[in-house]
């Protein structure tokens, strides 16, 4: 039908406007298409993780958890996470190893992993009591300190150089599992 309505128009300014808008809306419409298919393939993935994956397999419960289930594990895992970092980080605090320099940067991190567990343990109070606004805004609050404790190296210079962080990898991975978290809590919305 818009084929026909295009054909029959004789202003080519016009049919040209048309035929945009038209290609406009095609485009709006497979990009809206996909990404529903995308988010339909990390749902199933959640709830029925490949064989090997690494997701929360390691948690028995996470077999048979519907999305709200994988939402508290997810939850746990990162809180489980951070409280593991925080004890890292203050070992390597104590160890009298530090350079003096770097001590101030530990300091920081300490006290954003300490933020970081008390933010996860809202977050998962909040998504139990489905208050998915609050437990998202917990949530991202820790992925904001794994992020600060990272970039906070990167502002000490050696040599004109920036400091290489020593939690790098367990930055990662408490962003990851913020992430992961923050995504199930918007789905579950």
């Amino acid at each position: 039908m818009n084929q026909i309505l295009l054909s029959n128009n004789e202003n080519p300014q016009i049919k040209h406007k048309m035929n945009m808008s038209l290609i406009k809306t095609l485009t709006i419409q497979t990009s809206m298409h996909n990404a529903a298919k995308e988010e339909e393939k990390r749902i199933h993935l959640l709830l029925h993780p490949k064989p090997g994956m690494i997701f929360y397999g390691a948690n028995a419960k996470s077999k048979n958890a519907d999305l709200r289930g994988l939402g508290v594990i997810s939850m746990q895992t990162c809180l489980q996470n951070a409280t593991s970092i925080h004890s890292y980080i203050g070992k390597i605090f104590k160890d009298g190893k530090t350079r003096p320099d770097i001590k101030p940067i530990i300091t920081f991190c300490l006290d954003n992993y300490s933020d970081a567990i008390r933010s996860v343990q809202k977050a998962t109070a909040s998504f139990k009591s489905k208050d998915y606004r609050s437990a998202n805004t917990q949530l991202n609050v820790a992925l904001d300190d794994s992020l600060m404790c990272e970039y906070g190296f990167k502002e000490i210079l050696l040599d004109e150089s920036p400091v290489v962080s020593p939690f790098t990898k367990q930055n990662g991975d408490i962003f990851q599992l913020a992430g992961i978290s923050i995504a199930i809590t918007n789905m579950v919305q």
